[in-house]
């Protein structure tokens, strides 16, 4: 584990079209000229979240350090759902990938198009395992609680299993 000296926190999402794949694909395209990715936790998969009679999804936690605003990476991530196919119809519909900000240093960004630290994080297993995995002691700037102490007290009863 590495300590959260560059605590940019990414949440990949897949279940759709081999999700392994999907999220291998998108480290792939992540790693671009302005982003590299410092550390990743392991593959978890879950039940789906929201709409619950779809395949079950892949996630996935990475740390990444990049020059980027929150808002270009927003644009970057984006984009990258664009490419491999992200169809944007019905809120938590099935999906070949997602890419959520989860946190970006320090920062509390409160706009129409992003909000960080992501807003629903500290609800769900699914975020808050592989992301304590990886920064158990990183600090919600909002909650002030580490991600450890925010997976303790997740009232998120839906099962959560390591996959790699």
């Amino acid at each position: 584990m590495i300590s959260a000296k560059f605590p940019i926190y990414l949440l990949l999402g897949s279940n759709q079209d081999d999700p392994l794949y999907q999220l291998s694909m998108a480290k792939v395209l992540l790693e671009g000229v302005n982003l590299s990715i410092i550390n990743s936790s392991s593959i978890y998969e879950s039940q789906a979240w929201g709409i619950q009679d779809q395949e079950n999804f892949f996630n996935q936690v990475l740390q990444v350090k990049t020059g980027l605003s929150a808002e270009d990476l927003l644009d970057y991530c984006i984009d990258i759902e664009n490419r491999m196919g992200r169809k944007r119809e019905i809120k938590w519909q099935s999906r070949c990938i997602d890419i959520d900000i989860l946190y970006y240093k320090e920062s509390i960004i409160n706009l129409n198009h992003l909000q960080v630290p992501h807003t629903e994080l500290q609800n769900r297993k699914f975020t808050l395992v592989p992301l304590s995995e990886l920064a158990p002691s990183f600090s919600h700037p909002k909650l002030n609680m580490s991600n450890k102490e925010l997976l303790d007290i997740c009232k998120d009863d839906s099962w959560v299993k390591k996959v790699t």
